[in-house]
């Protein structure tokens, strides 16, 4: 069976306790529809893991990563559309730079889910197991 290579990125409020979440609302068919996730996706055929998760967070919210720290791995057996299995690298992102970009292509993302402290952002729909993912990346919601 086909294993698919992604990233999974939480950006970090500079005061460490609100992280930018992606509302994942764009595409009806897109296995997280409607939940809020961090941003990432599937690597390149040519890229490294790194690279990837740069480009990931570039591409959907416009920032550059100054800073990238590799937090974990999940697996997700059968998560594709096709049955694929995934496996993905999970990384916390606490030094980055840049103005949110206004519209993101996967989704409603950014404000109030970034910066906005009454925002209950722990509250919204996440995937399953998605509280164990954030406490990984040192993300402050709960």
């Amino acid at each position: 069976m086909l294993t698919i290579l992604a990233t999974l990125g939480y950006v970090l409020h500079p005061d460490g306790e609100q992280v930018l979440l992606i509302q994942r609302d764009k595409r009806p068919d897109d296995v997280p529809f409607g939940y809020h996730n961090g941003l990432g996706g599937k690597l390149e055929p040519d890229e490294d893991v790194v690279a990837g998760m740069r480009r990931e967070i570039r591409e959907e919210s416009g920032l550059e990563c100054r800073e990238v720290q590799l937090a974990g791995t999940i697996s997700w057996p059968g998560f594709g559309r096709g049955g694929e299995n995934w496996f993905g690298f999970l990384f916390r992102i606490p030094d980055w730079r840049g103005q949110l970009r206004p519209e993101c292509p996967e989704g409603e993302a950014m404000p109030p889910t970034v910066s906005d402290p009454q925002c209950e952002v722990g509250s919204r729909p996440r995937p399953g197991g998605d509280e164990y993912r954030v406490a990984l990346a040192g993300a402050g919601l709960q």
